[in-house]
Formats: C-alpha cells, structure tokens, sequence
C-alpha cells in the first residue's frame, strides 16, 4: 500500500498536522509515503516522507479515499467538505484524521490529542546563534490567511521596543525597512538565511519568553506542543478567528498564557502587549 498525504495550501497549513502525520507514518504499514504540497520541502525534512509538488486530481475538500491500494490523506483543517468550517484547532485536525483512519482502514486513532500538537526534530534544523535573556519573538510578517488582517507593526515595535528595554525583540522579516534598536534582532542574524526559514524560527521560539503576531507563517510555527503547554510561556495574537489557543484549554488547565485583540489599532495592540510583557 502507499499512502499520499497532500494539503493544497500554505506553510502553516502542512505545519499544524505534522504530528498526524508522523503518527500514521510510525503506525500504518505501507511501502510508500509520500507528502504532496506547494511549499519548502524543508518544512517536512525532519519525517521519513518523500515530498513532491505533485497536486494534480486532488480535491481540496475531500475526505481521506483508499483507492487502487493507495491512501490519500487530506491534511487540511477544512478536509471532509468544511466539517470543521471556521476552526483551526487540534481538534478539528485530530478529528480529521480519526474519521479518516477508521474509515478506510478501521483503525482507531486513540492517542492523546494533546500528545499530536506539532513537534519539530530541531537537529534538522540548527541556527548559527542562540539568545539568552528575556525574549520575545515578533512575526510581523504578512499573513495569508483570511483569519487576520494585514497591516503594518512597525511603528509598535519601536514603540513597545523603546518602552520595554529590558526585552529582546526578534524580528521575523526585514518588510523592506530595518527597525534599528539595541535590543531588537532580525531572525536572519541569527539563523544564517533570510527565507525558508520557518523551522529555524519555531526553534528560537522555544527560547522566547513571548510570542507575538498574527497568524502568518512564523508564528504559526511557535504553535508547538512545547511552547503551547509551557505555563511560562505568553502568547498575543492579534487575529480573528476563535479558538486562538490552538484548542489546548480544552484539554489541560496547564497551557501557556493567551491573549488575543480583535482590535488591530496601533493603540490598542500596543495597550495589550505592555500590559502583558
């Protein structure tokens, strides 16, 4: 048998449902694995799948289909016909892959969930330098999603830059425009390279006491099983979609700290994040 995961969209998208992955890769017996999508084949070099780009007569709908002794998987959080419209969590995704298993293969999916929230193998991903301190990571990237709106964080980095001194600001993307500051670090620097990036950045997530942005790639990628159950850990997420934890609080009372504003005026956003560094 050869089983085919695919997901027709962003980074992000084939981040969150990693874990399921690499679940049916160590549980499911099959001669072939093999990962369909759009992206970076770094983003999935830490798992024993081959990696294609391969999309063609994959509907982005559809539920999971063994057909011809091939499994095809649909890891998108909006497989089975929008089942899970309008959630992004581990449990519309745990969900997915549940019905997905027992359906064609009656297998039953009876892990802990919270045990399928993304990890990452970091040996496959070292960066040139670490930070020590008290940090905060800063995605002020473009989203592509349609949870949150695009708009410029410069001006509240320098702000909350200048009035937080005691903090280490690391910057995911340049925008065009460095932000110049003594305690402010774009990832690159860090990392070695500008792009393709992603994993080396949820790798320095790990370090930071806070995690800042709006659901674009790179935070996405801080969304890890270690940070999202780590108490001392503090995310602010400037987003429209709930739930904005990931769905972790509905499993354990030990998770970071989340907070969220649906307002996204520079006044409100820089209100939250001071009250909460």
């Amino acid at each position: 048998m050869k089983i085919i995961f695919y997901n027709h969209f962003h980074s992000g998208d084939v981040f969150m449902s990693r874990s399921l992955v690499d679940y049916v890769i160590r549980n499911i017996s099959a001669d072939y694995y093999e990962y369909r999508h759009n992206n970076s084949f770094n983003l999935l070099k830490d798992l024993d799948i081959t990696q294609t780009h391969n999309m063609t007569d994959l509907d982005m709908y559809a539920g999971w289909e063994l057909k011809n002794d091939t499994l095809y998987c649909n890891t998108w959080v909006n497989a089975y016909k929008e089942k899970h419209k309008g959630e992004i969590s581990i449990t519309s995704l745990y969900d997915i892959f549940k019905t997905g298993l027992k359906e064609t293969l009656d297998h039953d999916l009876d892990v802990d969930i919270l045990e399928m929230l993304p990890t990452i193998n970091y040996d496959f991903f070292p960066v040139e330098k670490l930070i020590v301190g008290s940090t905060c990571l800063i995605s002020n990237n473009d989203t592509l999603s349609g949870q949150c709106n695009n708009f410029s964080m410069t001006d509240f980095i320098k702000t909350i830059a200048h009035e937080r001194q005691d903090y280490i600001f690391l910057i995911t993307n340049h925008m065009g425009k460095d932000i110049r500051g003594e305690n402010i670090i774009y990832v690159d620097s860090l990392i070695g390279r500008e792009t393709d990036n992603l994993c080396e950045i949820s790798l320095l997530s790990q370090l930071c006491d806070v995690i800042i942005g709006r659901h674009s790639g790179p935070y996405t990628f801080s969304l890890t099983k270690e940070n999202l159950l780590n108490t001392g850990k503090t995310f602010i997420s400037f987003a429209n979609l709930n739930p904005y934890d990931f769905g972790v609080s509905r499993y354990t009372d030990k998770h970071a700290k989340f907070i969220n504003s649906f307002e996204h005026d520079l006044d409100t956003i820089t209100k939250v994040t001071l009250e909460n560094l």
